[in-house]
């Protein structure tokens, strides 16, 4: 164990004690408990970043805030926590100053009551800005969970999934919240099969191999996805750039964004964050208070980051590892220019692109206007060539 990890005394976290990962019993197989941080747990390239991302945090974070994010490493919150340790370690890595867990005030932040911003960091240009860290693997891993609390409820059949999963994270929530997730088990439970849209669900015997079939278009699951950063528009800050890193790993959902064969991935983070920065800048509809025209001018950028460890795995992460899309028509716009530090630090690992607001289309009075323009030449041009006959 790290010696500075050790100062913090996990078995003083929120947990209180130490944490059992895998039930063992005599003539059966294993049960895991918590198969994320048993993964974690058990990898010791996981555990460098780990390590890494601690020291890094030192005279960063409130001593407390870091013994309670490593409580929550160990627990159901391993998603959550290790992504914030891997951004935490990019940062580092590229030498950028920051802080966590910077304290905003509801005037500095569209949550009028205020919230801890998950980063704040100073750019060469001395732009100060701040942002907010999510797993990535939103889609897959609540399908995962999904899956798990079927099991559970099916513990002597397989439940089947089917059909075309190419959804947005609001269907795959209203699935698990209590009404739709009971309405799904209740007629699975009467007929053995449903249909929620194009998702398709069968129960069947189990078998020594139950096989499955389902689609997923990751062009369209990314466009139906295109309004999920506006879930953290309470985070956004109202007069300083700010930016959202999502983190991409294969144990925790981001399997099919891992790789980047033949450019999935590059196409997905770019056609997500172009949707994000332009299908919303005439959306009048609110969200937490504030239109979405205005949410979206205060996104200064996304950032799609794989936390896959780069060294220590016979698989290490395909380049680019990190790709930054920055907002054209943000209000507090941060430039390809202030991120020449990854560029240094990670070379072609890094992709960098502005994407540019959508072309405004032009007003029935400005058209109106410019073709009087064009009539009033009109005229001029032929009283010019009256007087020269």
């Amino acid at each position: 164990m790290s010696p500075i990890i050790k100062t913090y005394d996990l078995t003083n976290t929120t947990l209180k004690k130490n944490t059992v990962y895998v039930d063992r019993t005599s003539n059966q197989s294993d049960r895991t408990r918590d198969k994320d941080a048993f993964n974690v747990a058990n990898s010791p390239p996981h555990n460098a970043i780990i390590v890494d991302a601690v020291a890094a945090l030192q005279g960063k974070m409130p001593d407390d805030a870091i013994r309670s994010l490593l409580g929550e490493l160990t627990s159901k919150k391993t998603y959550g926590a290790f992504s914030e340790l891997v951004a935490y370690k990019w940062l580092n890595d590229a030498g950028l100053p920051f802080t966590a867990q910077a304290p905003m005030t509801g005037a500095d932040v569209v949550n009028p009551n205020g919230t801890a911003a998950d980063g704040q960091t100073t750019f060469p240009s001395g732009k100060i800005a701040n942002l907010d860290i999510k797993g990535f693997g939103f889609v897959e891993h609540k399908t995962e969970i999904l899956q798990k609390r079927l099991a559970d409820e099916f513990p002597k059949d397989v439940v089947q999934f089917g059909g075309d999963w190419s959804l947005s994270i609001d269907t795959l929530q209203d699935l698990l919240d209590y009404k739709g997730f009971s309405s799904l088990v209740a007629e699975l439970q009467s007929s053995g099969q449903a249909k929620r849209g194009a998702l398709e669900f069968s129960v069947q015997k189990k078998q020594r191999m139950n096989v499955s079939t389902r689609s997923i278009n990751l062009t369209t699951m990314a466009q139906l996805n295109e309004g999920y950063p506006y879930r953290f528009t309470g985070q956004f800050t109202r007069h300083r750039p700010f930016f959202l890193v999502f983190i991409i790993h294969p144990w925790f959902g981001g399997g099919q964004l891992n790789k980047n064969f033949a450019g999935t991935t590059d196409h997905v983070a770019k056609t997500l964050a172009a949707g994000a920065f332009q299908s919303f800048v005439n959306d009048m509809t609110l969200v937490e208070g504030i239109t979405h025209a205005e949410a979206s001018a205060l996104l200064s950028g996304l950032v799609f980051l794989n936390g896959w460890p780069a060294t220590g795995t016979d698989a290490p992460p395909s380049k680019p590892f990190c790709r930054v899309y920055l907002n054209g028509g943000a209000k507090h716009p941060l430039e390809v220019s202030d991120f020449d530090p990854f560029i240094k630090a990670f070379g072609d690992g890094m992709l960098v692109e502005r994407i540019d607001p959508p072309p405004q289309p032009r007003s029935w009075r400005g058209l109106a206007a410019g073709l009087l323009l064009v009539v009033a030449a009109v005229a001029v041009l032929h009283y010019l060539a009256a007087q020269h006959q």
